[in-house]
């Protein structure tokens, strides 16, 4: 607590070396992939659509994995049964 009696919140992605926009970015991204997902799974469940593969629980892996890629390259992904290979084109 600080003198005025307040909680002091400490932030961890500052020690990951990450700002606190890009921590927001990341959120908003997440947040973005939830609302998505849960669109589309509703869609799926009245029958206005076919195929979904569901990410819910996963967002945060996904994201964080598309963060630490270099954002100058391209990258070719590609889906062989639920695994996704990505690797920077030439």
């Amino acid at each position: 607590m600080t003198s005025f009696g307040s909680v002091q919140q400490t932030s961890d992605h500052a020690a990951l070396g990450l700002t606190d926009e890009q921590a927001l970015d990341m959120y908003r991204t997440m947040l973005m992939a939830r609302r998505y997902d849960e669109r589309v799974l509703l869609l799926q469940r009245s029958g206005k659509i076919n195929f979904h593969v569901s990410g819910i629980g996963q967002e945060t892996a996904q994201v964080a994995a598309a963060f630490a890629l270099d954002r100058e390259k391209d990258y070719f992904c590609r889906i062989i049964g639920i695994t996704v290979l990505c690797w920077p084109s030439a």
